[in-house]
This record gives structure tokens, sequence and C-alpha cells, in this order.
């Protein structure tokens, strides 16, 4: 069964009803048994559900469940088989508007969470792509660089120096660009994956909240009710 936390109070500000209604009735018959079986196909007949039943000669129960919308007729099914004046009846009914509310308030909370969350993971691949593009732009440049450093032929001695430290160089620009681009991506998919972990559970707790919607507007939408029989 459904628990549904309760906020303090509903502000009166919030009309709606969310009318969750139970039925009890109790009859008076000389017809005990047959009158409980009656009640069952009755039940059955107006699309509910006979949960228990149980009945003697002297003493009969029935445990139902019955759509709301059918109540009014089930009740007058009743009073023609058992009579009026030997039927008690006791209707109850709660608004569940402050449990209604709770799981709205959830769910906005949840929504505005997981929108955060895409948003956050969106500025993350867009900076990695950014930051990607700019370390292979710089390697880019280091080789065409280097192609054009390597292509220069000379016989002067200082010029070789020059042009094999040039070179140097370059390759340790290249090897300090590679280790910046291993730690860029380590990170990135470590970040990564843990938004996409956040993702994942935050859309587990969207459903069970949605799923706690709909099972509040089944609850509402079904009477729970029991008839007593006495011989």
């Amino acid at each position: 069964s459904d628990t549904y936390p309760y906020p303090p109070s509903a502000p009166i500000t919030d009309t709606r009803e969310f009318l969750k209604t139970g039925y009890h009735g109790q009859v008076r018959t000389r017809q005990v048994v047959e009158l409980t079986e009656r009640i069952q196909t009755t039940v059955r007949g107006f699309g509910g559900r006979v949960d228990s039943a149980s009945g003697t000669e002297r003493w009969g129960y029935v445990s139902f469940a019955l759509p709301v919308d059918k109540l009014t007729v089930f009740r007058q099914e009743l009073k023609a088989v058992a009579g009026a004046r030997f039927l008690t009846e006791n209707i109850s009914s709660e608004n569940l508007l402050p449990q209604k509310q709770s799981i709205e308030q959830q769910q906005s909370q949840v929504a505005k969470t997981l929108a955060q969350l895409r948003s956050d993971r969106a500025q993350l691949v867009g900076a990695h792509q950014r930051t990607v593009a700019d370390i292979r732009a710089q390697q880019n440049a280091i080789t065409q660089e280097l192609a054009v450093v390597r292509a220069e032929v000379t016989n002067d001695p200082q010029r070789r120096a020059q042009i094999a430290q040039r070179e140097q160089e370059l390759l340790r620009q290249n090897a300090q660009l590679e280790t910046k681009l291993g730690n860029e991506n380590a990170i990135y998919n470590k970040n990564l994956t843990s938004y996409d972990t956040q993702i994942r559970n935050i859309q587990t707790d969207q459903e069970n909240l949605n799923q706690q919607d709909r099972n509040l507007i089944d609850n509402v939408a079904t009477v729970n009710g029991t008839a007593t029989l006495n011989w």
C-alpha cells in the first residue's frame, strides 16, 4: 500500500477534491447466505471486485472494491434486495489533497533537479569539445611547423643546431599537449559518468512519483466497502 507523506495542511486556496470514499452496510435479514451471494454478484455486475467473503446461516461478510461512479447504483440495488429499513449504511470520505500536493511538490522539485542536471551535462560536453578542439588546433600547428623545420636543408652547423633545438622544443610541446588531452579526457569521462548516473537516478525518482500519483488517482476512483449481514 502506498504511503503519502503529509504536508502540514492544504491551504484553502487549493479547492481541489480527491475524495477517497469508504462504504459500510449492515443488513438484517433471514436469508443471510443468499444475500451474501447476491451482494457479491451485484458488486461484480457493477465492475467491482470481491476481496473476501464469508458466511453462515446466522452471519455474513463481504469485503469489496467498487468504481466510485457505481456506488449510487450499488446502494440502490442493495436497498432493493435488503429492504431499506433493514439496511444501515455508513459512508465516509477523506480528501487526499494533502497527499496529492505533497507528490506534486516532489514532482516539481525532481523536474527542476533533472533540468539542472541536463543543463550542467550539456555545458560539460560543450566545454570539453572546445578544450579538445583548442588542443587539436595547437597540435596541428606544431605538426605543420615540424614539417617546415624538417624540410629545411642547410650545411650551416649553427643553423642545423637551431633546427634541432626547435624540433626538440616542438616535440616537447606536443608531448605536453598529449598529456593535457589525456587528463582532459579522463576528467571529462569521470564527470560525464557522474552526470549520467545522477540523471538516471532522478529519472527513476520521477517515475516512482508519477506512479504514486497514478496510484492516488486510482485509489480515489475506487470505493473500498464492506457489508455485514446478521440474521
